[in-house]
């Protein structure tokens, strides 16, 4: 809580560790350090479509749609849009947009204008552990 509470307030904080999923909550960026030299330097927000375990295609992003409730027509609406879920239930989907704020903000309207009750609209972000992965894969 204490790190979550000093980066609310704009402070920089380099914290080490081997045990990523303590850093999640807090971590904007990752280092990797490998003897004694920088081996990667990534900015987490910008990794998530390259790091995410669904395909996605360049120039493209995934967003996690959750709904309030199930609407029977969401598919219908989807291929109205021209849109198709990677990831579906009831009240959660995975959809890939153009990685730009207009194409995702247009999307959203599109859905709350045909009825789709959502309740979170929110670009998938990649684990550290993705980043970590894909980082050192690269080098």
């Amino acid at each position: 809580a204490l790190f979550v509470n000093l980066k609310e307030h704009g402070m920089t904080l380099l914290v080490s560790s081997h045990i990523l999923s303590e850093l999640e909550e807090y971590c904007t960026h990752m280092l990797v350090i490998q003897d004694g030299q920088v081996k990667a330097l990534q900015a987490l927000e910008s990794a998530a479509p390259q790091a995410s375990t669904l395909p996605t295609q360049a120039g493209m992003r995934l967003y996690s749609v959750q709904l309030s409730h199930p609407h029977a027509a969401v598919t219908t609406i989807l291929d109205k849009l021209g849109l198709r879920a990677q990831h579906h239930s009831a009240t959660q989907m995975t959809l890939q947009i153009a990685n730009d704020a207009p194409s995702a903000a247009q999307t959203l309207q599109a859905l709350i204008k045909l009825g789709v009750p959502v309740a979170d609209f929110a670009p998938v972000q990649a684990s550290l552990a993705q980043v970590y992965k894909q980082s050192i894969s690269a080098h």
